[in-house]
C-alpha cells in the first residue's frame, strides 16, 4: 500500500524536476518519438527509488541512465513501435468528438510532416511549441545560434503550412 506521504514527496520532486528532464531528454534523445517513453521510465525509476531521492539532480541522473539505457535495449532488440491506441479512457459529459477528431488529424499530420525532417527540427518545434522555451533557452540547449532556432521555426513553419494546405486537399 502506498501511503500519502510517498504521492505527496512524488508529485514535489515530479513538479520540481519535470522540465529540466524533459529538457534533458529532448536534447539527447536520437528519435523525438521516444522522449515520452524516456520520461516515463524515469519516473518509473524515481517513484521506485523515493526514499532515497532528497533532490532533483538525482533524478537527472537517473534521466541520463534511462536515455542510455532504452536506446542500448531498443537497438539489442530491435522494436517496432507500434501505436498505443488500446489505451482505455472515461470520457467527460461535454467531449465533443468531432473537435477531437480534428485536433488529433491535425497533430498527426504535422507529427508526420516532423518525422520527414532532420531530428533536430523536430527538437526546436518540441522545444518551443510543447515545452514553450525561449528560443534563447533552446539554442543555449542545443548548442546553436539564436539565429538558426529561429529559422528552423520560421522556415519550417512555413513548409509545414504548404504541407498542411497540400494534405486537406487531397
Amino acid at each position: 500500500m502506498i501511503d500519502q506521504r510517498t504521492l505527496d514527496k512524488f508529485e514535489k520532486l515530479y513538479k520540481e524536476s519535470y522540465d529540466e528532464v524533459s529538457r534533458y531528454v529532448v536534447c539527447n534523445c536520437n528519435y523525438i518519438e521516444d522522449v515520452k517513453d524516456i520520461i516515463q521510465n524515469t519516473y518509473m525509476a524515481v517513484f521506485k527509488k523515493i526514499d532515497r531521492i532528497e533532490n532533483k539532480e538525482y533524478i537527472l541522473g537517473i534521466a541520463k541512465n534511462k536515455t542510455k539505457d532504452y536506446y542500448r535495449f531498443k537497438y539489442r532488440s530491435k522494436i517496432v513501435d507500434i501505436n498505443d491506441d488500446v489505451i482505455k479512457e472515461v470520457v467527460p459529459d461535454d467531449f465533443d468528438l468531432e473537435q477531437s477528431v480534428f485536433l488529433k488529424y491535425d497533430a498527426e499530420k504535422v507529427w508526420e510532416y516532423l518525422k520527414k525532417k532532420p531530428v533536430t527540427v523536430a527538437k526546436v518545434f518540441y522545444l518551443y511549441f510543447y515545452s514553450q522555451m525561449t528560443i534563447r533557452d533552446i539554442s543555449r540547449e542545443l548548442d546553436m545560434t539564436e539565429s538558426n532556432v529561429k529559422n528552423y521555426i520560421y522556415r519550417n513553419l512555413k513548409e509545414l503550412n504548404k504541407y498542411l494546405q497540400r494534405e486537406g486537399k487531397e
